[in-house]
């Protein structure tokens, strides 16, 4: 069952739960638990106001810290390669074609280089290795999906199936869709 958990806001979803979800998912424990999202699939009729309320998201609840002090939300990854694997999955994403929108490298004027920015990419596809791999770090790749079929798709041809999660103001639309996901 691995990690690659994604997470679907579809075109009914409440935006500003959706972005803080989103941060929530991505990076609690800065995005190393093996439930953390890290795929973000997002319907293309409301993609660019869910990366408006996401950047907003982003300003006023992520602090870059010590893991003790209590107004710090996001510490330090946990070893040199899981900054490495962010290092090569966003370079990889960015040679192919997503968008940096946020972040993207390892944040200055802390006591290691263990500490990396919260990155928001658009355009994510599935050749991508941040959309086909357990990245365990503070990333929210986006991705655009037209309808619910083509997010099922997605999800249900990914070898990972830990969990999978689902935004929308309707309760039995969201667990017709769940329920039609192969995750945990």
């Amino acid at each position: 069952m691995g990690g690659n958990g994604p997470l679907v806001i579809l075109d009914d979803a409440d935006l500003e739960a959706a972005a803080d979800a989103t941060l929530v998912s991505a990076v609690l424990c800065a995005g190393q638990s093996c439930t953390a999202g890290e795929r973000f699939l997002v319907h293309e009729d409301v993609y660019d106001a869910f990366l408006d309320e996401l950047n907003a998201a982003i300003a006023r609840s992520i602090q870059l810290g010590d893991p003790f002090d209590p107004d710090t939300t996001l510490g330090p990854l946990n070893n040199e390669p899981t900054a490495q694997k962010m290092d090569r999955h966003v370079s990889d994403a960015l040679e192919r074609g997503a968008e940096l929108v946020g972040g993207g490298a390892r944040a200055e004027g802390f006591p290691t280089r263990l500490y990396y920015q919260p990155t928001v990419l658009r355009g994510v596809t599935e050749e991508m290795e941040v959309a086909r791999e357990e990245t365990f770090g503070p990333v929210e790749p986006i991705t655009t999906v037209r309808n619910e079929s083509e997010a099922l798709q997605a999800i249900n041809s990914s070898p990972y199936g830990l969990l999978t999660a689902v935004l929308t103001r309707d309760l039995a639309r969201g667990l017709r869709f769940a329920e039609s996901t192969r995750a945990g």
